[in-house]
C-alpha cells in the first residue's frame, strides 16, 4: 500500500512537471487557456510553506489569506497535472500511430 502511495505521488509530481518541460507543440492547441489559470508568484508558495509548517492545525480558522493561497497552488498544481496527463496521452496516442505505420511498411501490406 506504502508503494502505492508513493507512486502515485511521484506520478502526480512528474504530470505536473511535464507541461514545463514538454516541446510547446505538444500542448499548444490543448491548453491554450493559461489565461484564465490562476497564478501563483515563488513568494506566495514560500509564506505557504512558512505557514504550514508553523501552523498546521486549524490553519484556515486562524490565517484565512493562507487558506486563501494554498487553495490557489493546489488549483495550479491540479490544473498542470491535468495539462501533462494530455501531453502525456498526445506522446502515446502519437506512439500508436508510428507503430502503426510502421507495421505497414515493414509488412509490405496495402492500406
Amino acid at each position: 500500500m506504502r508503494f502505492i502511495l508513493k507512486l502515485m505521488m511521484w506520478s502526480f509530481v512528474a504530470l505536473v512537471i511535464l507541461p514545463s518541460v514538454a516541446p510547446v507543440e505538444s500542448h499548444q492547441s490543448k491548453t491554450d487557456t493559461a489565461a484564465e489559470r490562476p497564478q501563483l508568484s515563488s513568494t506566495d508558495a514560500v509564506s505557504l510553506a512558512v505557514g504550514i509548517a508553523n501552523d498546521v492545525r486549524g490553519l484556515c480558522v486562524r490565517e484565512p489569506a493562507l487558506c486563501e493561497i494554498g487553495q490557489q497552488a493546489i488549483m495550479v498544481a491540479i490544473e498542470r497535472a491535468r495539462d501533462g496527463a494530455v501531453i502525456v496521452g498526445a506522446m502515446v496516442e502519437e506512439h500508436r500511430a508510428k507503430q502503426a505505420d510502421a507495421s505497414l511498411l515493414t509488412t509490405g501490406s496495402i492500406r
